[in-house]
């Protein structure tokens, strides 16, 4: 049997399709499913995604190494660049864990160590 091919799965379908567990075809303003019935379609707000990282693919590309390398210090040095786009959302605090402090932790000495290493390779 052939490996199974990746994929992503989409969320970002209408608010129908999603209450009807149906694939949504995403077409804005109106997706298929709604313009064929006549109903109302609304989508949910876009939330950023983590992490994004997009390079063109349009330019020409050199065969060495360092000039296809694209560093994490020259993405935010040049955050202008239109080749390529770092976006990495920035979370907000939560009211709930504001007054939670970092529990106490000791540094551990070579005895302890030791004992923790005899530990884990015996048993």
């Amino acid at each position: 049997m052939p490996p199974r091919l990746n994929h992503r799965k989409s969320t970002r379908g209408c608010r129908r399709c999603k209450a009807r567990k149906v694939k949504c075809s995403e077409t804005r303003p109106k997706c298929q499913h709604c313009n064929r019935h006549n109903l109302p379609c609304e989508y949910a707000p876009l939330e950023p995604r983590m992490y994004t990282y997009r390079e063109d693919t349009s330019s020409n590309r050199s065969t060495s190494t360092a000039s296809t390398t694209t560093t994490t210090a020259a993405l935010l040095s040049s955050p202008t660049s239109t080749s390529t786009t770092l976006s990495i959302p920035i979370p907000t605090p939560s009211p709930f864990t504001s007054n939670l402090q970092a529990p106490h932790l000791t540094p551990l000495n070579t005895t302890s160590l030791r004992l923790l290493h005899l530990y884990i390779t015996s048993t």
